[in-house]
């Protein structure tokens, strides 16, 4: 797999780190940021956690409903998963500035989206 495919990914995570450090202000944005998305995630999970305990103690009432339910609600995280791995796909593909110099270099078009495929699958991880 080219590692130059990488590199620039890597490099520009360090260099935003590095320059994060002196910037009090993107700093505090990113804390922001950061605390909204953890209060979302931890919202979330209190109502799904209660939202099962409360079917949990009624399954006599609805036989099998919890886990129709369930498997909805991991349906659509697997199906909001597959949305925004095709958002990247699609976006690094197909809108890339650098597509023409990577396929002039002389690596085989196989490598190419091989390297490109495991980029698009670190950077859409998020949501797992």
């Amino acid at each position: 797999m080219p590692f130059v495919l990488l590199r620039p990914s890597i490099l520009g995570f360090k260099n935003s780190l590095k320059a994060k450090a002196y910037s009090p202000g993107i700093f505090a944005r990113d804390l922001v940021v950061f605390f909204t998305l953890t209060t979302i995630v931890f919202c979330t999970y209190s109502f799904s956690l209660g939202a099962l305990n409360i079917l949990k103690l009624n399954e006599l009432a609805f036989p099998g409903l919890t886990k129709k339910l369930i498997d909805v609600v991991f349906l659509s995280f697997y199906l909001l998963l597959q949305f925004t791995s095709l958002m990247a796909v699609v976006g690094r593909f197909y809108t890339s500035n650098d597509m023409q110099f990577f396929l002039s270099t002389p690596v085989s078009l196989a490598r190419l989206f091989k390297a490109r495929f495991f980029a698009v699958t670190i950077q859409s991880s998020w949501v797992l």
